[in-house]
């Protein structure tokens, strides 16, 4: 009594000894899935996607805090840090990167262009937008991508560089875009507007910010509420009316964070980090030797807050404002600073250089490009962290002796929470002709079904990496028909994750 009964029976692929206990549930969820597909489909495809760094400041509260790390945690100074490769495009960059489900990584540049790469550096596909490209980028579930251009227009890319849409404004579009849950996009513009857009691409409304957005991108307040920076902070719910104005008469060129409290976080030009509650009343205000100008604050798991300043300094304040420490670098600070898994801080400065700091406020290591960095640091699935630089090179370096292990990255421990599934849907014959799980733990057992219940293939993956590529095949080597499936992904503690897979 109470154990489950194993059933044998054979399929085109073999035989499939799943418990029964496993084929109800899965053939249940199977049937509400083929259901639901019909009317999510587009709805969860238009979501932000689940990557390392999907969009600027990483999440939709712009925390800058990643589940991702890159340095070693036991090791306090490093030296010989790695560049990995380096791309020439022609003009510097100002906006920061964002990373896909499978890895690629996306930015535009100051030479018109939009760029996707491959992780070892190769040119996966370039857009010509007309105009330079201030805007980091968001990409969705799908691969789909938005950007600002300097042209006035926002742009809806596929995830090959074509245009979907794009929409005139009256104003440069330096902001960065934000995705909600339900697959709306926002973002700032300078002709003073704050943009809602529907998942197609039409635009939904449009409010006006006191003295233009410049260039703060987009936080989500909860679920209803939107705040972005211009002369003043602004709160927007998410149809469109105004919930308050705060700071006014402030220079708010800064990105806001918002923290797990719900209190918001925001650097001005008036040398202050404001700290606000949820009714946009002051909390406090931290002093910095000079202006804040374009760094957007960070919040690490503990409340603390990290952010640049024009004085060439970093600061770190305690969640009631006093100051943790401050450490210098050899030029002002634009960039925004990451906060890693690692407990580190990464952050370029217009001395042409990418520091890493620890927790203390020591510097652990730092890498030289060749001029000034106004884009902000993402870190990989791998580790690796991607940048680029006013010498017109697009970087990505590494830490010797950084591995990804249970300790070191969240996505090898037995967690099944951050599991992925890419490209999404697949489209055999395409430029991708693998499929590949990502952020598996160490053990892993992987069964891919039809939504009728037959067993299509059965992988394991037991080899320390974070990922499993498969060829897409079933187990007789047959490519996959046209249609949905489902990946039962399973730990060695038994715990269960199922996706849904789509073949195109």
């Amino acid at each position: 009594m109470g154990k489950n009964i194993i059933m044998v029976r054979q399929t085109e692929s073999g035989y499939d000894r799943t418990p029964q206990k496993d084929r109800k549930i899965i053939k249940y969820i199977c049937y509400f899935l083929v259901f639901m597909a019909f009317f999510l489909s587009d709805y969860l495809s238009a979501q932000l996607a689940d990557s390392p760094s999907p969009k600027f400041r990483i999440n939709n509260r712009n925390t800058g805090l990643s589940s991702y790390g890159a340095t070693p945690e036991h090791i306090r100074k490093n030296t010989g840090i790695r560049t990995n490769w380096r791309y020439f495009t022609g003009d510097i960059f100002h906006g920061s990167p964002c990373i896909g489900t499978d890895g690629k990584v996306y930015t535009g540049d100051y030479d018109s262009y939009f760029y996707c790469f491959n992780r070892d550096g190769t040119l996966n596909w370039r857009s010509f937008m007309g105009a330079s490209i201030d805007s980091s980028p968001a990409v969705r579930k799908d691969g789909d991508l938005y950007v600002g251009g300097s042209d006035n227009n926002i742009y809806g890319l596929n995830s090959t560089g074509g245009t979907n849409w794009r929409e005139a404004t009256a104003g440069w579009v330096e902001s960065s875009p934000a995705i909600a849950d339900n697959g709306r996009m926002y973002i700032g513009c300078n002709d003073g507007f704050l943009y809602c857009f529907n998942p197609d691409g039409s635009l939904r409304w449009k409010s006006r910010t006191p003295g233009g957005t410049y260039y703060s991108s987009p936080a989500f307040l909860g679920n209803d509420r939107i705040i972005i920076g211009g002369t003043g902070l602004s709160c927007f719910f998410t149809n469109g009316s105004t919930n308050w104005i705060a700071l006014n008469g402030q220079l708010i060129w800064s990105s806001p964070a918002v923290g797990d409290d719900n209190r918001i976080y925001a650097g001005s030009r008036s040398r202050y980090l404001y700290c606000l509650d949820p009714d946009g009343s002051t909390n406090w205000k931290a002093a910095t030797g000079l202006d804040i100008y374009f760094s957007s604050p960070a919040i690490d798991k503990d409340g603390n807050i990290y952010i640049g300043c024009w004085d060439n300094y970093i600061y770190s304040f305690n969640p009631d404002g006093r100051t943790n420490w401050r450490s210098p670098t050899g030029g002002q600070i634009r960039s925004s600073p990451l906060v890693g898994s690692d407990n580190r801080i990464y952050i370029g400065s217009d001395d042409g250089y990418l520091y890493c700091f620890n927790p203390d406020g020591t510097t652990n290591w730092k890498a030289m490009t060749g001029g000034a960095i106004y884009s902000s640091p993402v870190i990989g699935f791998d580790g690796h962290i991607y940048i680029g630089s006013s010498d017109q090179y697009f970087y990505s370096f590494s830490v010797p002796g950084w591995i990804l292990s249970p300790a070191a990255s969240p996505s090898l421990s037995s967690s099944l929470d951050h599991v992925v599934i890419a490209p999404n849907p697949f489209k055999p014959g395409s430029q991708e002709n693998v499929v590949t799980f990502f952020n598996l733990p160490v053990k892993a057992d992987i069964k891919v079904y039809t939504v009728s219940g037959g067993l299509i293939t059965h992988l394991t993956k037991n080899d320390g990496r974070d990922r499993y590529t498969w060829n897409a095949r079933d187990s007789s080597g047959r490519s996959l028909a046209t249609g949905i499936y489902l990946c039962l992904i399973k730990n060695y503690k038994g715990e269960k994750k199922l996706l849904q897979f789509i073949v195109n």
